[in-house]
């Protein structure tokens, strides 16, 4: 049962989204192509988990539960979650290491067991006639964060909740920007899906109910509504469109970026396109379904989901026209490329060229003659390489070896590759598939760019601390003026 304090923050979340959402649409925030995908894609979402929750029968969930399994191994048996509470020290705080301090005794020191929440309510409180307390002020406090399943937590806290119990306090641990610190209020088993297969499982749940075999679910072939729909675009046609983003999906980054990823990424956009267009179709036959009477819960919710994205556009614009053109010292860029050093971390690479003999097509023998005419004449070797089978000779159109990440061969390779001279040319390797005769160009050890080198992303790095900092600052303010009675 929600506290009334909690009640109050939930409600002013509430406004302040809504008074977010109707500035972007003012702004014409969500007439832009990337945030009306974004919008189509979140509406048909909450259609279609609406559809499943409401109409479809049970028979049809477990079915599509057994694909997601047999297909995908995703176990989906009970597991366990963690109710957690947060708050965030930012290393910009005035006094940061003496709050922490300050912190970190109050909470030993809780003899009256007071809730993780009192404890820390005193550095959160503000008050316009006073001054900040001597150790500072917490940065940010989540105190819902809800139930989590242990694969949702980030790796780096699982090794202190796997043995926790209800009560356990974690921190400070450290973080990039900060530090944390960690409550478990409650645990328990359930036998939901976790975050991570959500979106599998809806997947699995679509397919089931655009299979032609799935019938007795309301689902007419032919879609007739366009209220919900954002027409499916060419990749030319979604490339241009992005493309005209750029600027701002760069000054404002964040959940930008994360909107144009599945566009921009290059190994999926036949898969995503299909799946959204899946998506699409059935959301839009739901629709269509529901008439002209639609729930008004459900339209209820279809205004809070579009309101909750347009508010962190929103919040995200206003914090990145704050930050504007700052300018970045070497000391901040410094401390940047020192916390995301593994970001520029480059693996071991090599340039190889490579006779593939599967076993299927040469025997042993054949595989020890061919290795001998290449011996007696190396300059044979792209000739017979294309020949017995171009597509795995790995050779580029300048005639030399492709460029391949050590760490991506195949382990018998691999092995070889580290013993190999430049200019040699091995002896018969075998894999799973077949025989290698390989022929080193080049090996390119592992190494770190250097500052220099990416100072640009640095930079954009930078700035997008300054927008998310600058961000919950503005929300902040804001939550301290909203009155709710």
């Amino acid at each position: 049962m929600a506290s009334e304090d909690e009640a109050r923050n939930i409600l002013k979340d509430s406004l302040l989204d809504k008074h977010f959402a109707e500035q972007a649409r003012k702004q014409g925030l969500d007439t832009l192509p990337l945030v009306q995908r974004a919008l189509a894609l979140r509406r048909e979402e909450v259609l279609i988990d609406w559809h499943v929750q409401s109409e479809v029968g049970q028979d049809l969930v477990r079915r599509a539960r057994r694909k997601l399994e047999e297909t995908s191994r995703e176990s989906v048996v009970k597991s366990t979650e963690f109710q957690l509470q947060q708050a965030f020290v930012s290393r910009d705080e005035p006094n940061a290491r003496a709050l922490i301090k300050s912190i970190s005794r109050d909470l030993k020191d809780n003899a009256p067991r007071r809730s993780f929440a009192e404890v820390l309510s005193p550095y959160l409180e503000v008050s316009d006639k006073s001054d900040p307390i001597a150790g500072g002020r917490i940065t940010n406090a989540d105190f819902d964060m809800g139930w989590h399943e242990l694969a949702d937590i980030e790796l780096r806290f699982r090794p202190f909740l796997e043995g926790s119990s209800a009560g356990d306090i974690f921190g400070p641990l450290r973080l990039e920007s900060g530090w944390i610190f960690l409550t478990v209020v409650d645990k328990r088993q359930t036998n939901e899906i976790s975050t991570d297969q959500t979106r599998n499982f809806r997947e699995a749940i679509v397919a089931e109910l655009t299979d032609p075999l799935a019938q007795g679910v309301g689902i007419d072939s032919a879609p007739k509504s366009t209220l919900i729909r954002v027409p499916p675009s060419s990749r030319a046609a979604t490339e241009l469109a992005t493309a005209s983003l750029a600027p701002l999906v760069q000054e404002m980054g964040g959940l930008f970026q994360d909107l144009a990823s599945p566009l921009l990424d290059g190994e999926r956009p036949i898969t995503w396109q299909q799946r959204r267009e899946r998506h699409r179709r059935l959301a839009g036959q739901i629709w269509d379904m529901l008439g002209d009477e639609r729930p008004d819960a459900l339209l209820a919710r279809l205004s809070v989901i579009e309101d909750r994205l347009l508010s962190r556009l929103q919040a995200r614009a206003l914090a990145a026209a704050r930050v504007g053109k700052t300018q970045v010292t070497d000391a901040a860029l410094n401390r940047i490329y020192q916390q995301n050093i593994e970001r520029f971390y480059v693996p071991a690479q090599i340039q190889l060229r490579q006779i593939f003999l599967s076993s299927d097509a040469y025997s042993d023998t054949e595989v020890k003659t061919i290795h001998g005419q290449v011996l007696l004449d190396p300059r044979n070797f792209d000739a017979i390489a294309l020949d017995v089978n171009p597509r795995e000779s790995n050779i580029g159109s300048d005639g030399q070896g492709k460029l391949i990440e050590l760490r991506d061969l195949d382990p018998a390779l691999f092995k070889v590759m580290l013993t190999l001279e430049v200019g040699e040319i091995s002896e018969p390797i075998t894999s799973r598939r077949g025989s290698h005769i390989v022929l080193l160009d080049r090996f390119i050890p592992a190494s770190v760019q250097s500052r220099e080198d990416v100072r640009g992303k640095l930079i954009d790095l930078h700035k997008g601390e300054l927008v998310l900092t600058k961000e919950r600052q503005l929300k902040a303010s804001l939550m301290r003026k909203v009155v709710v009675y």
